[in-house]
Formats: C-alpha cells, structure tokens, sequence
C-alpha cells in the first residue's frame, strides 16, 4: 500500500563476518550453553512486587555469577496448565540469527488459548519480542549489538534471551517503547496483511469486526492511513469513543444481534476476526466483487453460507493464517518496518489496555482470554526505556 511505503525504516545492511561485536556493557561467557554476551539482570522491586502477587517464586538464577550461570528465565507451561517461570537452557543462535534480550512482550489470543487450554506441559509460548540486541547474527546481516528491536518468533518468545532470524528484526525508531514495539508483530502484521488484500484501499468501505481487540484496532488505524473509510463493528455503545479515537470513521453498533451489520453495508472489504454467527452475517452485506478475510474464530468455528447468493454477488471469502503469509508475502522484517515507519509518522498507535511485570503473565492471560480490556496486553520483562 503505497501510503505505507513513504518513510520505511530498512534493516542494517550486511556488514560481513560479525566477530568482535559485542556489547560494552555485559560479561563475556564461555559455557556450553551460552556463547554470547549477556549480563545479570536485578531483581529490582517492579519485579518483586510482581512475585508478592503472583504467589511464584521467581528462579534465582540472575544473581548467579557469570562463571556459573548456563541457564536463563522462560515462560513455561506447567503441570496443571499455569503459566510458570522456569529455568531452561540459553539459546544458541545460528548464523543468521541475533540473540535478543526481552524487555516486553504483549500476549495475543491464540497463543495465550493454546498455551492455557491446549499445550502439554513443557511447552514455551510466545511469539512478539521487543528488547536488545545482545549478539549480532554471525553473517553480518541484521541490527548491530545494542540496537533496540522487535521480533517474531513462532515460539518460545517469552524467554530472557532469545535466538531470532534477522529476517524477522526491525529495529526502533527514536521514541517508540519496547512496550508500544511489542504490540506489533501478531496483531499489526496481522492488521496489516489482511488490508493488503484488498489492494488499494482509497475510497472503499471496509469493516473491522473485534475492532476492539488487538488486531482490530490496529486494523481501524491502517485502514484510514490508507485512504479507507472505515467501519467499526461493535457490541457495546461504550466502545464507541475508543474505536473512533483509534481510526473508525464510522461505527456499526450490532449488541448481540450479529446481522445488525448488514445494516451499515455494503462493504468492498471486511477484516474479520470473530467467525461463526459474525462471519455468517458479514457475507451478504458484501458489496459485487467484495472480500471477507476471515482471521479469527472466537466466536465460532462453523457458519452456514447462502452459496447461491453468495455465488451471485460475486463476493470472495479467504483464510488467513499469519505465519503461512509472511512465507509469500514479504518478510516480517519488512511488514514489521512498515508498522514502525505509520507509528513514527504518526499514524498508528497501539492501545496498551494494561501493563504487567514478568511474573504476572498467567494472571495476564486469562485476562485476555476473559475480554477484561480493549487493546493490548504488554508483559514487561524489564522497565521500559526509550
């Protein structure tokens, strides 16, 4: 989309082999599991509060010394399907990967059900990073030691370090926080490639369904950058102001009666991330020749479908799955770098509808799995530093 071209912020060109790059601050180790910079991080009294209410004892394996430390900090899925912090191996990074310090990290719906509802224990959820560059990748490509970046993973995100391809790294421009950075990579790439559908956006209608949620407000923002004119469906008259101050020109008040948004059509595209009663009612109100990109299924795996009136409308009806687009489409380095070029313009500005400290995530999770808050959820591994 041409208005989100103006301004891109590019990776760190290939600067050959990465040796002698290290960090100026942090302790070189050399274990069997760690050959990188990394340095002890305090226990500092945001992250004791945290464990006060948390009820979990945090490991004590960040006071440990240098010479002994093999082992850092992870978000772990435990015996009885609670989030827990455990201690598991440092990563080890291949050459085209940097090791990145977490600073923040914001929880999306899918991982948090999976992670609470699905996943056996031991498993590592994650998938959005914000945080420091501590080890640049071996190839020379990518951001320098030190650079302040975000990520995507496809797991295990939520981890002290992690070993991130330079593909999926885009550092921060001046003024953007880990936490605002860790908004990003699901909800705004997610945001942003199902706009790309449908193509030039300038003058046509589009509807966003969960406008409140993560995704959705995004979508709203990137809609109107684009040129859209953009509608916001919602349930509760009270999100009204909040989906208007964060992009809706429009707004289509459906309480719990799904085909009220036939109502407010007809619409050349729809982002739609509820499924089931939403996406049944969100077919008709397409306009000839429009598209639903379906993304989301929290209200419904199964929908009945008016195949003939559907068929004659000429409408078209396509899935999207994330992590399969950013194997076609382009790489999350420059979706991610896109996201931040609408963010430093001005453009774009994620919700963060609450912060927690690292020890709290569990408690975070079922926050959002609960709809307790429109927009984001940002875990803050460490206090947040422009």
């Amino acid at each position: 989309m041409a208005t989100m071209s103006a301004g891109m912020i590019h990776r760190s060109p290939c600067r050959g082999p990465a040796k002698g790059r290290t960090a100026k601050a942090p302790t070189k180790h050399h274990g069997p599991h760690n050959s990188y910079s990394v340095q002890a991080l305090p226990h500092d009294a945001h992250h004791r509060t945290g464990e006060a209410r948390s009820g979990i004892r945090r490991p004590d394996i960040a006071s440990m010394s240098m010479e002994t430390r093999k082992l850092m900090e992870a978000v772990v899925v435990g015996e009885a399907g609670q989030l827990e912090i455990q201690p598991v191996p440092l990563p080890q990074a291949k050459h085209d990967e940097a090791i990145v310090e977490l600073h923040a990290t914001s929880i999306n719906r899918g991982e948090a059900r999976r992670a609470k509802q699905v996943a056996k224990p031991g498993f590592r959820p994650g998938w959005d990073v914000a945080g420091v560059v501590r080890q640049a990748a071996e190839n020379g490509c990518g951001p320098p030691v030190g650079a302040r970046v975000v990520g995507l993973l496809t797991g295990g995100a939520w981890s002290e370090f992690t070993a991130i391809p330079v593909t999926a790294l885009a550092e921060l421009p001046p003024g953007i926080s880990f936490a605002e950075a860790s908004c990003l990579p699901v909800a705004g790439l997610t945001a942003l490639y199902a706009l790309h559908r449908g193509a030039s956006l300038v003058g046509r209608r589009v509807l966003v369904t969960g406008a409140t949620g993560g995704v959705g407000h995004l979508a709203c923002q990137i809609g109107q950058a684009s040129g859209a004119t953009v509608i916001a469906a919602i349930r509760d008259p009270a999100h009204e102001p909040f989906v208007r101050r964060f992009g809706a020109d429009a707004v289509a008040l459906i309480g719990d009666e799904a085909s009220a948004v036939s109502r407010y059509g007809p619409y050349d595209l729809i982002v739609e991330s509820v499924g089931g009663a939403m996406l049944e009612a969100c077919l008709p109100a397409l306009s000839p020749h429009g598209l639903c990109v379906a993304l989301g299924v929290s209200g419904g795996r199964r929908f009945s479908l008016d195949a003939e009136a559907f068929f004659r409308a000429r409408a078209s009806l396509t899935g999207m799955v994330l992590f399969h687009d950013l194997q076609t489409i382009e790489s999350a380095a420059t979706g991610l770098s896109r996201l931040l070029s609408l963010m430093a313009r001005g453009k774009l500005r994620p919700h963060i509808g609450g912060r927690r400290p690292w020890l709290e995530i569990d408690s975070a999770a079922d926050d959002l799995l609960k709809r307790a808050m429109p927009g984001k959820i940002v875990i803050e591994r460490r206090r947040d530093e422009h």
